[in-house]
Protein backbone atom coordinates (compact mmCIF):
# COMPACT_ATOMS: atom_id res chain seq x y z
CA UNK A 1 0.00 0.00 0.00
CA UNK A 2 1.31 3.47 -0.95
CA UNK A 3 1.06 6.26 1.82
CA UNK A 4 -0.63 9.22 -0.18
CA UNK A 5 -0.47 11.84 2.67
CA UNK A 6 3.17 11.04 3.47
CA UNK A 7 4.57 10.99 -0.08
CA UNK A 8 2.23 15.28 -1.20
CA UNK A 9 4.48 15.93 2.58
CA UNK A 10 7.46 14.63 1.26
CA UNK A 11 7.02 15.60 -2.16
CA UNK A 12 5.66 19.53 -0.69
CA UNK A 13 8.88 19.82 1.08
CA UNK A 14 11.21 18.62 -1.87
CA UNK A 15 9.77 21.94 -3.91
CA UNK A 16 10.15 23.95 -1.17
CA UNK A 17 14.02 22.79 -0.59
CA UNK A 18 14.13 23.63 -4.57
CA UNK A 19 12.75 26.89 -4.20
CA UNK A 20 15.22 28.09 -1.53
CA UNK A 21 17.90 26.59 -3.60
CA UNK A 22 16.75 28.61 -6.48
CA UNK A 23 16.63 32.04 -4.03
CA UNK A 24 19.87 31.28 -2.48
CA UNK A 25 21.37 30.81 -5.90
CA UNK A 26 19.77 33.54 -7.67
CA UNK A 27 21.85 36.49 -6.38
CA UNK A 28 25.25 34.97 -7.64
CA UNK A 29 23.94 34.11 -10.86
CA UNK A 30 22.76 37.75 -10.95
CA UNK A 31 26.52 38.72 -9.88
CA UNK A 32 28.32 36.60 -12.13
CA UNK A 33 26.10 38.02 -15.24
CA UNK A 34 27.59 41.55 -13.83
CA UNK A 35 30.83 40.64 -14.01
CA UNK A 36 30.51 39.10 -17.22
CA UNK A 37 29.04 42.38 -18.80
CA UNK A 38 31.53 44.61 -17.43
CA UNK A 39 34.85 42.05 -18.77
CA UNK A 40 33.02 42.43 -22.00
CA UNK A 41 32.84 46.22 -21.70
CA UNK A 42 30.70 48.72 -20.27
CA UNK A 43 30.39 50.67 -23.65
CA UNK A 44 29.96 48.21 -26.69
CA UNK A 45 29.32 49.23 -29.93
CA UNK A 46 27.03 47.14 -32.95
CA UNK A 47 26.23 47.32 -36.42
CA UNK A 48 23.24 46.41 -38.03
CA UNK A 49 22.80 46.49 -41.60
CA UNK A 50 19.60 46.33 -42.96
CA UNK A 51 18.19 44.36 -46.65
CA UNK A 52 17.52 46.33 -49.65
CA UNK A 53 14.32 48.14 -49.40
CA UNK A 54 11.92 48.01 -52.59
CA UNK A 55 12.90 51.34 -53.98
CA UNK A 56 16.90 50.45 -53.48
CA UNK A 57 16.69 47.26 -55.53
CA UNK A 58 17.39 48.81 -58.72
CA UNK A 59 20.24 50.94 -57.37
CA UNK A 60 24.12 50.32 -56.91
CA UNK A 61 24.40 49.95 -53.00
CA UNK A 62 27.50 49.83 -51.73
CA UNK A 63 30.41 46.67 -51.77
CA UNK A 64 30.40 45.44 -48.01
CA UNK A 65 33.09 42.29 -47.40
CA UNK A 66 32.17 40.82 -44.04
CA UNK A 67 35.78 39.57 -42.12
CA UNK A 68 33.97 37.57 -39.31
CA UNK A 69 31.40 38.29 -36.87
CA UNK A 70 32.96 42.42 -35.50
CA UNK A 71 34.91 43.22 -38.81
CA UNK A 72 33.73 44.72 -42.29
CA UNK A 73 35.37 46.38 -45.37
CA UNK A 74 33.40 48.79 -46.98
CA UNK A 75 34.60 49.76 -50.97
CA UNK A 76 33.48 52.82 -52.61
CA UNK A 77 34.55 54.09 -56.17
CA UNK A 78 37.65 53.63 -58.14
CA UNK A 79 39.22 56.62 -58.29
CA UNK A 80 41.62 58.22 -60.31
CA UNK A 81 45.39 58.50 -58.68
CA UNK A 82 46.24 62.28 -57.98
CA UNK A 83 50.21 60.88 -57.03
CA UNK A 84 50.95 60.44 -60.83
CA UNK A 85 50.70 56.67 -60.61
CA UNK A 86 49.08 55.09 -63.38
CA UNK A 87 45.75 53.50 -63.42
CA UNK A 88 43.13 53.92 -60.13
CA UNK A 89 42.68 53.84 -56.52
CA UNK A 90 39.45 52.17 -55.04
CA UNK A 91 38.63 53.70 -51.91
CA UNK A 92 38.62 51.27 -48.90
CA UNK A 93 37.63 51.48 -45.12
CA UNK A 94 37.44 49.07 -42.85
CA UNK A 95 35.64 49.19 -39.88
CA UNK A 96 35.71 47.08 -36.49
CA UNK A 97 32.70 46.42 -33.98
CA UNK A 98 31.72 44.67 -30.82
CA UNK A 99 29.81 42.55 -33.45
CA UNK A 100 27.91 43.08 -37.05
CA UNK A 101 24.87 42.36 -37.84
CA UNK A 102 23.89 41.34 -41.54
CA UNK A 103 20.52 41.75 -43.37
CA UNK A 104 19.09 38.57 -42.36
CA UNK A 105 20.02 38.00 -38.86
CA UNK A 106 16.23 38.71 -36.96
CA UNK A 107 14.91 41.30 -34.15
CA UNK A 108 15.25 37.89 -31.72
CA UNK A 109 19.17 37.74 -32.76
CA UNK A 110 19.78 41.71 -31.80
CA UNK A 111 17.96 41.11 -29.33
CA UNK A 112 20.20 38.35 -27.45
CA UNK A 113 23.08 40.50 -27.49
CA UNK A 114 21.57 43.04 -24.94
CA UNK A 115 19.78 40.92 -22.92
CA UNK A 116 21.67 40.41 -19.90
CA UNK A 117 21.57 43.79 -19.88
CA UNK A 118 18.26 44.02 -19.15
CA UNK A 119 19.29 41.72 -15.70
CA UNK A 120 21.73 44.38 -15.24
CA UNK A 121 18.79 46.87 -15.13
CA UNK A 122 17.09 44.81 -12.65
CA UNK A 123 19.91 44.41 -10.60
CA UNK A 124 20.11 47.64 -10.08
CA UNK A 125 22.86 49.02 -12.06
CA UNK A 126 21.95 51.71 -14.74
CA UNK A 127 22.26 50.93 -18.39
CA UNK A 128 21.61 52.73 -21.60
CA UNK A 129 21.11 51.67 -25.31
CA UNK A 130 20.54 53.61 -28.26
CA UNK A 131 20.83 53.64 -31.74
CA UNK A 132 21.69 56.24 -34.28
CA UNK A 133 22.41 56.37 -38.19
CA UNK A 134 20.59 58.59 -40.97
CA UNK A 135 17.19 58.55 -41.93
CA UNK A 136 15.50 55.34 -42.99
CA UNK A 137 18.83 53.44 -41.40
CA UNK A 138 16.12 51.11 -39.66
CA UNK A 139 17.03 52.57 -36.16
CA UNK A 140 13.22 52.87 -35.22
CA UNK A 141 12.58 48.73 -36.47
CA UNK A 142 15.58 47.80 -34.65
CA UNK A 143 13.97 50.02 -31.49
CA UNK A 144 10.58 49.52 -31.73
CA UNK A 145 9.60 47.09 -34.59
CA UNK A 146 6.54 45.76 -35.39
CA UNK A 147 3.72 45.08 -32.64
CA UNK A 148 1.80 43.54 -34.86
CA UNK A 149 3.78 40.80 -34.54
CA UNK A 150 5.36 38.88 -31.68
CA UNK A 151 8.28 37.92 -33.89
CA UNK A 152 9.22 41.63 -35.20
CA UNK A 153 9.18 42.83 -31.65
CA UNK A 154 12.04 45.32 -31.56
CA UNK A 155 14.58 45.70 -28.05
CA UNK A 156 11.56 48.29 -26.84
CA UNK A 157 8.23 45.31 -26.30
CA UNK A 158 10.86 42.51 -25.52
CA UNK A 159 12.96 44.17 -23.13
CA UNK A 160 9.59 45.20 -21.03
CA UNK A 161 8.26 41.47 -22.03
CA UNK A 162 11.51 40.28 -19.80
CA UNK A 163 11.15 42.50 -16.97
CA UNK A 164 7.46 41.52 -16.42
CA UNK A 165 8.45 38.21 -17.01
CA UNK A 166 11.10 38.23 -14.48
CA UNK A 167 8.86 39.88 -11.84
CA UNK A 168 6.17 37.12 -12.50
CA UNK A 169 8.23 34.33 -12.25
CA UNK A 170 11.14 35.13 -10.08
CA UNK A 171 10.62 38.26 -7.81
CA UNK A 172 7.33 37.40 -6.83
CA UNK A 173 8.17 34.01 -5.30
CA UNK A 174 10.96 35.62 -3.35
CA UNK A 175 8.37 38.01 -1.79
CA UNK A 176 9.24 41.10 -3.54
CA UNK A 177 6.34 43.57 -4.57
CA UNK A 178 7.34 46.06 -7.23
CA UNK A 179 5.10 48.90 -9.06
CA UNK A 180 6.53 49.81 -12.79
CA UNK A 181 6.64 53.39 -13.89
CA UNK A 182 6.95 54.71 -17.23
CA UNK A 183 8.25 58.23 -18.58
CA UNK A 184 8.90 59.08 -21.96
CA UNK A 185 10.63 62.11 -23.80
CA UNK A 186 12.38 63.70 -26.31
CA UNK A 187 15.36 65.50 -26.28
CA UNK A 188 15.54 67.91 -29.39
CA UNK A 189 17.30 70.87 -29.82
CA UNK A 190 18.92 70.78 -26.14
CA UNK A 191 15.46 70.68 -25.15
CA UNK A 192 13.63 68.15 -23.15
CA UNK A 193 9.90 67.42 -23.99
CA UNK A 194 7.81 65.37 -21.83
CA UNK A 195 5.61 63.32 -24.16
CA UNK A 196 3.03 62.01 -21.33
CA UNK A 197 2.75 65.40 -20.04
CA UNK A 198 3.53 67.05 -23.47
CA UNK A 199 5.35 70.17 -22.23
CA UNK A 200 8.76 71.22 -21.70
CA UNK A 201 10.69 70.23 -18.70
CA UNK A 202 14.05 71.52 -17.06
CA UNK A 203 15.19 68.35 -15.31
CA UNK A 204 14.25 64.43 -16.03
CA UNK A 205 12.93 64.59 -12.57
CA UNK A 206 9.98 66.76 -13.75
CA UNK A 207 8.55 64.19 -16.30
CA UNK A 208 5.21 62.71 -15.78
CA UNK A 209 4.99 59.11 -14.46
CA UNK A 210 2.40 56.05 -15.81
CA UNK A 211 2.09 52.79 -13.98
CA UNK A 212 2.22 49.71 -16.26
CA UNK A 213 1.37 46.56 -15.61
CA UNK A 214 2.29 44.54 -19.15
Amino acid sequence: RFNISNDIKNYTEIIKYQKQLHNDIQPYKNQMNNEYQEAKGNMRVFCRIRPPIQREITKKLIDIEYRGDNSLIIKGEKKASNIGREGGNQDIEQFQFNRIFRPNDSQEDVFEEVAPLIQSSLDGYNINIFAYGQTGSGKTFTMEGDTSSQEKYGIVPRSVDTIFNYYDQELKNMGWEINFLLSVCEIYNKKTRDLLGEKNVDKTEELKEMEIHS
